[in-house]
């Protein structure tokens, strides 16, 4: 009888457990939307939903202290479980795109430092070669002296012959005058077309604003006239034919130039130049009519230009 007791207990009970469970509302909590992740580079962070507690009934059958057999129920409530809910759904994923940006190039091109100082010989006579021909081209003005001396041995010269290598005379000439025999390659529109092959050393000197160049020339035997040789690309030589018409007689000639420089200081800021310096030596042997042979050392020429007017 206690037996039967106890198993209707125990169905009464299941039944009132059910009809309740189905009485009762199903609440839903509906989890907030995702908000948006930033700086986030990769799949968004998903929303999560919160499901509702889960209700689980117990029964067992046991015997007691006494040997009776019992029914014991024990409702049991599970924790809330949650699920991931899809990352795509309402959530957002904001995917910072991040530009890798190129190294900046610093294309500073560095200024040109014009250091006389670092000049090549070319490059030093290339700068006078530009200066000397300015002269010409602009025609600017200056004062020419022109200085000749014989200053070695004149072994068999009379006087009057000497005297003919020795002047010293200065002229002006205005601004607009054509040079062209004139300074310093007499007969040629250029001044000079010296190359560093012509050329024994040159230096530049900085003072001030104006630069002092100073070009030596080497020896040249019988040098001719203009780019023909090495004196004629600077100074106005004398070759064989300008010497027959300077000594009346003269049958032969043979000259040897040496100690040759061109000396100028140029103005940096406008390449003019404000002085110049042009000189030459020579050695003449010759054969002179009556005369016979005669040698002249150190025949030296030079020229001052002074007074530019641009």
């Amino acid at each position: 009888m206690k037996k039967l007791l106890a198993m209707l207990m125990a169905a009464a009970m299941l039944v009132s457990f059910a009809a309740c469970g189905g009485n009762k509302e199903e609440e839903t909590t509906v989890a907030p939307e995702a908000t948006t992740a930033e700086n986030v580079a990769g799949d968004a962070a998903a929303e999560e939903e919160t499901a509702e507690p889960e209700t689980e009934i117990i029964t067992e059958v046991v015997t007691n202290e006494e040997g009776e057999t019992e029914i014991v129920t024990e409702v049991v409530t599970k924790e809330a479980t949650t699920k991931k809910a899809d990352k795509n759904d309402k959530t957002t994923a904001k995917k910072e795109t991040t530009k890798k940006e190129e190294p900046k190039k610093t294309t500073t091109e560095a200024a040109k430092v014009d250091d006389p100082a670092n000049w090549s010989k070319a490059e030093i006579i290339e700068y006078a070669n530009t200066a000397l021909d300015k002269v010409k081209s602009s025609r600017a003005g200056f004062t020419k002296r022109g200085v000749m001396n014989v200053n070695g041995d004149v072994s068999g010269l009379p006087s009057w012959l000497v005297n003919i290598f020795k002047k010293d005379n200065t002229e002006t000439f205005a601004k607009g005058t054509d040079t062209t025999d004139i300074f310093p390659a007499a007969g040629f529109t250029w001044s000079s077309k010296l190359r560093p092959q012509d050329v024994e050393k040159a230096t530049i000197k900085v003072n001030g604003s104006t630069y002092e160049i100073d070009i030596r020339l080497g020896t040249e035997k019988n040098p001719a006239k203009g780019t023909a040789s090495s004196y004629g690309r600077a100074v106005s030589v004398i070759d064989a034919s300008e010497a027959a018409n300077m000594v009346p007689g003269l049958k032969a000639v043979d000259m040897t130039y040496h100690d040759g420089y061109t000396k100028i200081t140029v103005d940096s800021k406008t390449g003019n130049i404000t002085y110049a310096e042009i000189s030459a030596t020579a050695d003449a042997k010759a054969t002179v009519s009556v005369i016979g042979d005669v040698q002249a050392k150190d025949i030296k020429s030079t020229e001052y230009y002074t007074n530019f007017v641009w």
